[in-house]
């Protein structure tokens, strides 16, 4: 199955419990959210599959500092079990953090993707696909914070 990430909208009466302990507002079934309902039953949240590594390495900084935006990605599992099994990373994010992602977010584009992907050349991989698969994900990050800065909200994400 695979590690993939998850986030969900946090309303501000929530999250001084959720920057304390964010795992009760990270969804009991997170891969069912995204996959196992119908678009009806689904939860308001931003599934970025298993896009997360590239998206960590697409907010660092040319100089290999994070930006503000990292912030949204930034945390991995604790392998259990030889790498077999995995704790997920469970973090909140208050509505001030996600105002600074979702602005420092809206500045990265096609040119960012384009150093990401030219940086970690693989001649087995298709750049064009690897590029459009970021920017899709990118696009999908974009849009969640943006729509949760407009309402003055948090959120809680999970890698795992």
């Amino acid at each position: 199955m695979g590690i993939r990430y998850y986030a969900y909208p946090l309303a501000p009466k929530f999250v001084p419990f959720a920057l304390k302990d964010p795992r009760p507002f990270a969804g009991d079934d997170p891969f069912g959210d995204a996959w196992m309902t119908t678009d009806d039953e689904r939860p308001e949240m931003l599934y970025l599959d298993k896009c997360w590594g590239p998206l960590q390495g697409l907010t660092l900084g040319e100089d290999g500092e994070p930006r503000v935006s990292h912030r949204l990605f930034e945390g991995n599992v604790t392998l259990m079990d030889g790498g077999c099994t995995w704790l997920p990373y469970v973090k909140a994010l208050s509505p001030q953090d996600v105002d600074e992602v979702a602005r420092d977010l809206a500045k990265i584009g096609t040119p960012d993707a384009d150093r990401l992907v030219a940086k970690y050349r693989d001649p087995r991989c298709d750049h064009e696909q690897e590029r459009s698969y970021i920017l899709q994900f990118l696009g999908r990050a974009q849009d969640f914070t943006a729509e949760m800065l407009g309402r003055g909200w948090g959120l809680t994400y999970q890698i795992g």
